[in-house]
């Protein structure tokens, strides 16, 4: 019995970090988008996982970033 629960907790943590290695895979490609450190993000979320994948997510890519650089430099005020 105890070989078997032992098993049980096994696979589910396997899985969990199967998953989070998929996310890792991803959060090299979007960190690359938003200028930050790819070896640091998938790190990161292979740990972490969804969470800090979400948190790379929200930041802005490099070009909403020149976008928002621009809009502030063109009228000096933000549209509504």
């Amino acid at each position: 019995m105890h070989q078997i629960c032992a098993c049980v907790h096994f696979v589910g943590l396997a899985s969990v970090y199967a998953i989070n290695l998929v996310l890792a895979v991803a959060a090299i490609f979007k960190a690359g988008e938003r200028g930050q450190p790819q070896l640091l993000w998938a790190s990161k979320t292979f740990f972490v996982g969804g969470l800090a994948f979400d948190q790379l997510t929200q930041l802005p890519t490099l070009s909403e970033t020149a976008n928002m650089a621009k809009s502030k430099t063109k009228g000096g005020r933000k549209k509504k």
